[in-house]
């Protein structure tokens, strides 16, 4: 995916991963200066009637949740430029998933 801002406030650093239903990026906040993680679903999905009614449950759940251990939904929206949903989530430094189940000591 070349997308370089989104809604024209988050600018992409790097990918952090891809998953079944699209892309997780580190980004900057062009406004605020911090550092977000902005999930990006694929953009062939605004056409998938699953994947838009999983996307908007995964929103509702990320605003009715708030706990240390949940990263907080600061936004969301559909970025015009790539055609794609989005949410914007904490960026949290460290392993990912897979390494963390992995056992991999050299991303700990």
């Amino acid at each position: 995916m070349s997308i370089s801002i989104i809604d024209s406030r988050y600018k992409i650093i790097k990918s952090l991963g891809k998953g079944a239903t699209g892309e997780v990026f580190l980004a900057q906040d062009l406004i605020e200066s911090d550092l977000r993680a902005i999930k990006v679903l694929r953009a062939r999905s605004e056409t998938d009637e699953y994947l838009k009614e999983f996307f908007n449950r995964e929103v509702d759940a990320l605003k009715r949740l708030q706990h240390d251990n949940i990263v907080t939904l600061y936004g969301h929206g559909f970025d015009e430029d790539s055609q794609s949903n989005y949410l914007v989530l904490d960026y949290v430094d460290g392993q990912n998933l897979d390494e963390y189940i992995s056992g991999d000591p050299v991303s700990k």
